[in-house]
C-alpha cells in the first residue's frame, strides 16, 4: 500500500480551515474588530449597531447581532426599524458626546437605544407604520449616552454596572408623560391579568406543545417579542457567540415557566 506524503509545514490539515472559519465569527469577533477599525466611518457604524442591537443580550458579536435583527423583522418590521434607529441615534450621539471610543465600538451604547426604540413601537396604540412616533423616538435615543454617562458616575462609586436602568428610566417617562389618552402618542392600556387558575385546574390545561414553545418566547421577551420563530433565531444568536450564555438564557426562561406553573394559587370566591 502506497503511504501519502504527510502534510508540508505550512499547510493546513483537513478540517482546520473550516474550524477557522467557523472561529471567525464566533464569541467577540475580536479580529473582524480589528479590521473594522481600518475601515471608513460608515463600515464602522454598521459593526457598532450590530453589537449594540447584540448587546442587549450581552453578546459582543456583530453576526449574532445581524441575526437579532432577522429575528426582529419577522416578529414585527415596524419594531425592527424602531430598534435599529434607536440603536444608530444612541450610538451617533455617544460618539458626538466624546464616549469611550472602546465603549462604542463594542456596542455598549447602543443597546439602549435598541430597547427604547423597540418597547416604545411595541408600547404605541397607534399601531404599525405611525411615522410621528420616530420623533420621540430619536429624542429619548439621543438621552441614552446622556443618562447612561450620568448614572455611571453614581452607581462607578460602588462599582456596580448600570445595565438597561437607562432604558427603563427612558421609557418610564415616556410612558408616564404620554399615557393612554395622548393625541399622538397613546399608550396600549396594558391590565394585568388577576384571574389565578387552582393548581388542578392549571396541571388539567397543561399544553405540553405550548409548554416547550415557551422557552424560546420567553427568550424573545427579552426585546418585547412574543414569537416563538423570534426566540429560536435569538437563541441560534446566543449559541453562535457564547453556547455558555445560551444555556443560561434556556434554563432562566425554562426556570420562570416552571415557575408560573406550579406557583402556589391564591383561591378568591365572592368578597374572600
Amino acid at each position: 500500500m502506497e503511504n501519502k506524503d504527510p502534510a508540508s509545514p505550512g499547510e493546513a490539515p483537513p478540517g482546520c480551515s473550516f474550524l477557522s472559519a467557523v472561529g471567525l465569527i464566533t464569541g467577540d469577533m475580536r479580529l473582524f474588530g480589528e479590521w473594522v477599525k481600518r475601515q471608513v466611518l460608515v463600515v464602522q457604524l454598521l459593526d457598532w449597531v450590530l453589537r449594540g442591537v447584540a448587546q442587549v443580550m450581552l453578546l459582543n458579536n456583530p453576526v449574532s447581532g445581524l441575526l437579532i435583527v432577522g429575528g426582529l423583522f419577522l416578529q414585527n418590521p415596524w419594531w425592527a426599524l424602531n430598534a435599529l434607529i434607536g440603536t444608530f441615534i444612541s450610538t451617533v450621539s455617544a460618539l458626538l458626546l466624546g464616549q469611550n471610543r472602546g465603549a462604542v465600538s463594542a456596542g455598549l451604547h447602543g443597546y439602549s437605544g435598541t430597547l427604547v426604540g423597540m418597547l416604545m413601537a411595541v408600547f404605541s396604540a397607534k399601531g404599525s407604520w405611525y411615522w410621528w412616533l420616530l420623533l420621540p423616538n430619536v429624542f429619548m435615543s439621543m438621552l441614552c449616552p446622556v443618562v447612561s454617562s450620568a448614572l455611571s458616575s453614581v452607581v462607578g462609586i460602588w462599582d456596580l454596572p448600570i445595565l438597561t436602568l437607562p432604558f427603563n428610566i427612558l421609557l418610564c417617562v415616556h410612558v408616564a408623560a404620554t399615557g393612554g389618552n395622548h393625541p399622538y402618542f397613546p399608550q396600549v392600556d396594558f391590565k394585568p391579568n388577576d384571574h389565578l387558575l387552582a393548581l388542578n385546574e392549571s396541571v388539567q390545561s397543561l399544553d405540553i406543545s405550548k409548554l416547550f414553545l415557551s422557552v424560546p418566547v420567553g427568550v424573545s421577551q427579552v426585546y418585547g417579542c412574543s414569537s416563538p420563530w423570534t426566540g429560536g433565531v435569538f437563541l441560534l444568536a446566543l449559541l453562535l457567540c457564547s453556547p455558555r450564555i445560551c444555556l443560561h438564557a434556556v434554563c432562566g426562561s425554562a426556570a420562570g415557566m416552571l415557575s408560573g406553573k406550579t406557583h402556589s394559587p391564591i383561591c378568591m370566591k365572592g368578597n374572600a
